[in-house]
C-alpha cells in the first residue's frame, strides 16, 4: 500500500502545482455525469494516469473524466476510482478543492474497498489516507521541504457544529430532506463552498 501511497502523494504535488498556474477555461466536452469539462480537470486527470501507469499494483482506472474503465495492466490487483478535481469550478475564485481516491482490491464493490485518501488544494495542501479497517485515518501536510508530514490521526467527535449538505436540493429524497431539517433544528450550522 506504500506505494499506492506514495503515488498519491506524488500526484498531490503535481496538482498543487498546476494550480497555481492552470488555463482555468473549459474544453468543448462533458463527463460521464454530464459536466462540461473544465481544462483543469482533464489536466488533473492526465497527471493522475501518467502516475498510476508508473505504479505496478494497479490493474485499472475509474475516473468521473473518463467514459470507460481503464485498464492497464490485467495482472494488477488494485483498481483506483477518483475524482481527479472535485469542486474545479471553484478554483477562479480561489476555494479549496481537493482530489479523492478509492482502493479497491481485484472488483469494484464496497467489501473490497481497502483504503481511501483525499487530498485538498488550500493554503496548506494536506492529504488524509485511511488504509486499514478499523483503523483511524491519518492526517498529513506538505512541509517547507517539499515533503508530507504525520500531523495526526483523524476522529469525529460524538457531534458537530457544521453541516455541509452539497449537491442539489432539487434531487433530494424526502428521507435525506427530513434528516437536514433535523440537523438544522439541532442547531448545526451550514458550511458548503460548491
Amino acid at each position: 500500500m506504500q506505494e499506492i501511497v506514495k503515488s498519491i502523494q506524488n500526484i498531490a504535488l503535481q496538482i498543487a502545482e498546476e494550480l497555481k498556474y492552470a488555463d482555468f477555461g473549459y474544453t468543448d466536452h462533458h463527463n460521464s455525469t454530464g459536466d462540461t469539462q473544465l481544462k483543469l480537470d482533464v489536466k488533473s486527470d492526465a497527471i493522475i494516469e501518467a502516475e498510476f501507469r508508473k505504479n505496478p499494483l494497479v490493474r485499472a482506472l475509474i475516473s468521473e473524466e473518463k467514459d470507460e474503465i481503464l485498464t492497464l495492466r490485467e495482472d494488477a490487483r488494485l483498481i483506483v476510482a477518483y475524482d481527479p478535481l472535485d469542486g474545479s469550478s471553484l478554483v477562479d475564485v480561489n476555494f479549496a478543492v481537493g482530489s479523492i481516491f478509492g482502493i479497491y482490491e481485484n472488483e469494484v464493490k464496497p467489501e473490497n474497498l481497502i483504503a481511501a485518501a483525499y487530498s485538498i488544494y488550500g493554503p496548506r495542501l494536506e492529504l488524509v489516507i485511511a488504509e486499514k479497517k478499523g483503523a483511524l485515518p491519518k492526517f498529513y501536510r506538505l512541509g517547507k521541504d517539499g515533503g508530507f508530514k504525520f500531523v495526526k490521526e483523524l476522529e469525529l467527535k460524538e457531534k458537530g457544529k457544521l453541516n455541509a449538505t452539497g449537491a442539489t436540493q432539487k434531487g433530494w429524497s424526502q428521507t435525506h430532506r427530513n434528516f437536514i431539517n433535523e440537523l438544522f433544528n439541532q442547531g448545526y450550522r451550514l458550511r458548503y463552498s460548491g
